[in-house]
């Protein structure tokens, strides 16, 4: 007989008491079992050799036989349901749950990490909220872009350093004097599908990425994409640009079929990287090792990530430094647990993993990390220090590739003049700021920051004189849990001043569609820029192509910001662009056009199971490369 059958005709038996002997008979418990003398002989039987209870007949008329049951119906359920989730039995652990989705979301997470099923690695996370359509050519949070890199390709990728890499393609070269890029393609390419991917394939997605609104300004140089050879793409530009390969190495220029580049609102897609989606719903996205990947297969051979409301989140995987604590003053939401993953891999934090079986320890939070600026995270709890011998080993950290800052908006109504901008930039500092939110709870794990890259060199700027303010400010911000506290904790500093401060929280795309259409008027945002793997080129599309910021300088500041990034690309080399950007943005630090606020510090934990696992930029781990030594 089956677990959940058993378990159905032992719920009968609980309203008698657990954890209490019972005299009784055996006819009496046939009539509660609603069953035969002989069939409730056996399913005592059986009940007793799985432990849940105990019972001992005894012979003779009038004599009363002693019925002693060891489980909790509640706790038996979790177990049986649990169990069922390991073997990836979703649908039975619902069943023994009765259909209660907020006992199965609590328990996905207590049993997320990575097991062995027939032979095959899967990993299991739970994550906040539902995933956007999976495709390059819409603009994406971190949390997507993290896994646009896992189901799609680029031409090449560039790495920490600015070295270009061979993906699909496996040579390139520049030619100066004619202006032409060439990408030699790898033989044999296909997408998840099965369509073969050639230079014909690759010429006519590049067009029609072109033609997007949101690609325009960064490929504005882009004469043609030609296919002259089955396996040869060139790109024949109208100006110099030493970096383009570090460009397309962008997740935004992921290789997919051109016919999948539409508005279409359908979940499944079709990519080229080593994991396929098999399943993308709203409560769950599956991910499969594509056994045809150019590259190393993955190790991972699944990955389930399901999708569970954050009210429902008791255990966080993703959080950093402390509880839950949206900003008290704030008629908000609670807090964005920070990115609830949940798994054997690292994202999120507190917890530990145990490899003695490959699975994770029933009933332990997971180990994830998230960043501040990568959406997901948000409120956190304090880091142990490196130096602890107890966690040493199960602690990467790492302070991120990005900044969270005031911009103050030239196109608002009643533009803040320079003197203004001066005066609020010292009066809104980052440690003041970093105190007032300590002080009510909300602080993060961060690091004062001095400019937009935590390793450049920190701008200092002199102490403003006062400048008289507006009696009214207005502050937009997009909807993500850091940035909203950020920005109540500005209007709770500036209101003992004698200046109401309205907020307004936007959609992550509404509030750059605003930004596109010159239609955002608050006089500051509230916002940040987060780098991708490939943080050379990242960084300077952070900075070329943000519509927030390009904005909210006013028209004039940002033709001279995009004149000198072209001048940029035109004359320096891939792997010195962070070096040659740096006096550039600092620029906008010391004309006041924005105020550096805070870097968030990524931790990631893990314990045993996960080997050689990388801290991504996006603060997920290289879910590709998680591996067991179970069988």
């Amino acid at each position: 007989m089956s677990d959940l059958n058993l378990l159905r005709y032992y719920a009968r038996l609980t309203p008698m008491g657990v954890g209490e002997a019972i005299k009784t008979s055996l006819p009496d418990i046939s009539d509660s079992l609603f069953t035969s003398l002989r069939h409730a002989r056996s399913l005592l039987a059986q009940m007793q050799e799985a432990g849940w209870l105990l019972w001992q007949p005894k012979v003779g008329r009038n004599q009363r036989s002693t019925l002693l049951l060891n489980r909790d119906l509640g706790d038996l359920k979790q177990e049986l349901a649990a169990e069922r989730i390991r073997e990836g039995k979703y649908e039975k652990a619902r069943a023994i749950l009765d259909d209660d989705n907020l006992a199965f979301s609590r328990l996905l997470q207590n049993t997320s990490g990575a097991s062995m099923r027939e032979g095959r690695l899967h990993i299991q996370l739970t994550y906040k909220r539902p995933f956007e359509r999976l495709v390059p050519h819409q603009i994406q949070r971190s949390s997507e872009r993290f896994f646009l890199r896992q189901i799609y390709c680029c031409l090449v990728s560039s790495d920490r350093e600015g070295h270009l890499k061979p993906e699909l393609a496996h040579h390139w070269h520049y030619d100066a004097d004619n202006l032409q890029w060439t990408f030699y393609l790898r033989p044999g390419l296909v997408f998840h599908n099965g369509t073969p991917i050639d230079a014909d394939t690759i010429a006519t997605l590049f067009t029609r990425l072109s033609c997007l609104t949101e690609y325009q300004t960064e490929m504005a140089h882009v004469i043609s994409v030609s296919a002259p050879q089955p396996q040869t793409v060139v790109f024949t530009l109208s100006e110099p640009d030493l970096g383009f390969g570090g460009m397309i190495s962008g997740v935004r220029y992921s290789i997919q079929p051109p016919g999948q580049v539409n508005h279409a609102q359908t979940p499944a897609v079709v990519g080229c990287g080593p994991f396929e989606v098999i399943e993308h719903t709203a409560t769950q996205l599956r991910l499969q090792a594509f056994d045809r990947y150019y590259g190393c297969r993955a190790l991972t051979d699944q990955v389930t990530i399901w999708l569970i409301d954050e009210q429902d989140q008791r255990q966080p995987h993703i959080r950093t430094n402390h509880p839950d604590i949206p900003y008290p003053d704030a008629n908000i939401p609670p807090a964005e647990t920070c990115k609830e993953l949940a798994g054997t891999a690292p994202i999120g934090m507190p917890g530990s993993l145990d490899s003695t079986s490959g699975n994770t320890t029933k009933n332990t939070p997971q180990p994830w990390a998230d960043s501040a600026n990568s959406e997901a995270a948000c409120n956190y709890y304090l880091a142990p220090k490196l130096s602890d011998p107890t966690c040493e080993e199960n602690l990467h950290s790492q302070v991120e590739d990005g900044c969270m800052f005031i911009l103050f908006n030239q196109q608002s109504a009643h533009a803040l003049t320079s003197a203004q901008r001066r005066y609020l930039s010292s009066f809104l500092s980052a440690d003041k700021l970093a105190e007032h939110l300590n002080q009510r709870g909300a602080q993060f794990g961060s690091v004062l920051a001095g400019n937009l890259l935590s390793h450049w060199h920190v701008i200092t700027r002199p102490q403003a004189p006062f400048s008289k303010l507006p009696k009214q400010l207005s502050i937009a911000v997009y909807d993500y849990t850091a940035l909203k506290n950020c920005a109540y904790g500005i209007q709770a500093l500036l209101e003992p001043e004698g200046i109401r401060v309205k907020v307004n929280v936007y959609a992550y795309r509404d509030l750059i569609e605003r930004c596109q259409q010159h239609l955002l008027t608050e006089d500051m945002v509230v916002t940040n820029i987060n780098l991708d793997d490939n943080r050379h080129a990242s960084a300077f599309s952070n900075l070329f192509n943000n519509a927030v910021l390009h904005h909210c300088i006013g028209e004039q500041a940002s033709q001279w910001f995009q004149h000198s990034l072209r001048q940029l690309r035109a004359s320096t080399p891939l792997e010195h662009y962070l070096d040659a950007l740096e006096p550039i943005a600092s620029t906008l630090i010391t004309e006041y056009w924005l105020t550096p606020l805070f870097h968030h510090r990524q931790t990631l934990r893990f314990k045993g199971v996960l080997k050689d696992v990388e801290l991504t930029n996006w603060g997920w781990p290289d879910i590709k490369n998680v591996w067991s030594t179970s069988e």
